[in-house]
Parts: C-alpha cells; sequence; structure tokens
C-alpha cells in the first residue's frame, strides 16, 4: 500500500514537473515571438518616418504603405546575395521578422478578433495579412511556400493575390533612390522606462539585453538619414498600440501591446493543443 502510493506521488510530481517544462516553454515562445513582431512593428513605425520625411506619394492608406516598407526591408532572394551560401546565412533574421510580423495579423484573424474597427484609417488585419503574404510569394516562393502551406493558403493566395513584389521595390527605389546604405553608428538610441506595472518590468529585463531583436532592426534600417531617432518602451496607462511620433522623430512602443502580442502567441499555442 506504502509503496503504490509512493509511485502515485512520485508520478504526480513528476506529471507536475512535465506541466511546468511544458508551460515554461510556452512562455519562452511567446516572448521570443513578441520579440520579432514587435522587431516588424519597428520597421513599419520607420516606415511612417520615412513616408512623412522622404516626401513619399500615398496612393492608399499610409498604415498599408507603411506594411509595404516592411516587407521592402526584410523580404530577400538569393539574387541579393554573393552566394547561396552567403543568402542562407543572412535571410534567416529578416524572414524571421517578417513571418512575426505577418502572424501578428493571422493570429488576429484566426481568433476572431479582426480590427475592423480601425479600417477606416487601413486594412482589415485580414487585408493586412494577404498584403504580406502574397508579397512573399511573389517575392520568394522557394523560401514561403513552407509558411504557406503550413497555413494552408495555397489555395486561397490564387484568388486573392494581385500584389506583385517587384512592382513595390521599383515604387520604393524610385523614392528612395539615392538614400540607401549603412547608418552612422548612435543614430538611434533605445529606451526601456520604467514602470511600476510587474509585467512591464518582466518585459523591460526580457528586452534591455546586449542583443535583442529591437536593436537589429534598428541596425538594419537602411535610409541614410541625419535625424536621431528614438525608440521609448514605455508603460501607456493601457492602451495597446505602438506609434510614430513626427515632431519629436519618436517611435513609442507600448508595454502593454509587447504583453498584448505575447498573449496572442500563448492562445495561439493553447488553440493548438486543443486541436
Amino acid at each position: 500500500m506504502l509503496r503504490n502510493l509512493l509511485i502515485m506521488f512520485s508520478c504526480f510530481f513528476i506529471n507536475q514537473s512535465y506541466a511546468n517544462d511544458k508551460l515554461q516553454k510556452q512562455v519562452n515562445d511567446a516572448y521570443r515571438f513578441a520579440e520579432l513582431a514587435t522587431a516588424s512593428i519597428i520597421f513599419h513605425e520607420l516606415g511612417h518616418y520615412v513616408i512623412r520625411n522622404f516626401n513619399i506619394q500615398k496612393f492608399t492608406f499610409e498604415e498599408d504603405l507603411a506594411d509595404s516598407f516592411v516587407v521592402y526591408n526584410l523580404l530577400k532572394n538569393s539574387k541579393q546575395y554573393k552566394s547561396i551560401e552567403f543568402y542562407e546565412k543572412y535571410a534567416k533574421a529578416p524572414h524571421s521578422v517578417l513571418m512575426a510580423g505577418a502572424d501578428i495579423f493571422y493570429y488576429r484573424t484566426l481568433l476572431g478578433i479582426d480590427n475592423k474597427i480601425e479600417a477606416y484609417s487601413h486594412s482589415t488585419d485580414q487585408r493586412r495579412f494577404y498584403n504580406y503574404v502574397c508579397l512573399m510569394k511573389d517575392g520568394n516562393s522557394n523560401f514561403f511556400n513552407k509558411y504557406i502551406q503550413k497555413r494552408q493558403l495555397q489555395y486561397l493566395l490564387k484568388t486573392k493575390c494581385k500584389s506583385r513584389y517587384n512592382n513595390l521595390v521599383k515604387s520604393w527605389v524610385f523614392y528612395l533612390k539615392n538614400t540607401w546604405g549603412k547608418n552612422e553608428k548612435g543614430f538611434y538610441k533605445l529606451n526601456f522606462k520604467n514602470s511600476e506595472v510587474e509585467s512591464h518590468k518582466v518585459i523591460k529585463k526580457y528586452l534591455n539585453r546586449e542583443k535583442n531583436w529591437i536593436d537589429w532592426a534598428m541596425k538594419h534600417f537602411m535610409v541614410l538619414t541625419k535625424d536621431n531617432i528614438i525608440v521609448n518602451f514605455e508603460n501607456c496607462k493601457g492602451k495597446k498600440n505602438a506609434y510614430y511620433i513626427d515632431k519629436t522623430k519618436t517611435i513609442k512602443i507600448c508595454y502593454e501591446y509587447f504583453n498584448e502580442l505575447k498573449n496572442l502567441r500563448m492562445k495561439i499555442l493553447k488553440l493548438k493543443e486543443s486541436l
């Protein structure tokens, strides 16, 4: 009897340990997704900076144009590199950020929380997702086919896609023809501001590492500028958003928004578990 009880308690603690390990892996996954997705959002906000300071002509919502700037910066193909080896080595990081950015809209649509209320200023989340993925498919189908097939989108894209990656590139090159290159060191500054909210403290500690994806994104902003751009992470008193502030050349990322992205990924992981 005692032996059976010991076995039962041992199994309980093993199961508890397994459950804790599993949860921790999910949390780690969710934080990584939120960081990659936030790096994509940085490029989106930098798109607003470019649109407003480089005389970019707008034929659509500025939000959608900023999305196209994300794709223009992050989508890579082998022709851009001197060898396949260099492409495989250096395209992995921007593609990871690009896919995370697209997944923000994919996850929201999948969970039925499409942001239609703001459709007066930009496309719905579903439309924004298709804007991303159609360009990804057209720009580098060899790489992104796996992403598309995993989400079972290959048949839908036959009717949804009208965007052409080469047209996107030509348009941005036309406006940015003499402004592409590596910016001087120190043209940007990252600030992780203090907050009394415990979850914000965790995010600040997590992001304030020597190497993080936010820093990577700013280092890979290749539009030459003389402006000093500041990126502030801060408590937005409940607002879940990111902003480009033209007057101060500042990008503001709410800790609440990072938290929202982390929770979005957690919901998807729980959904996958339930299927």
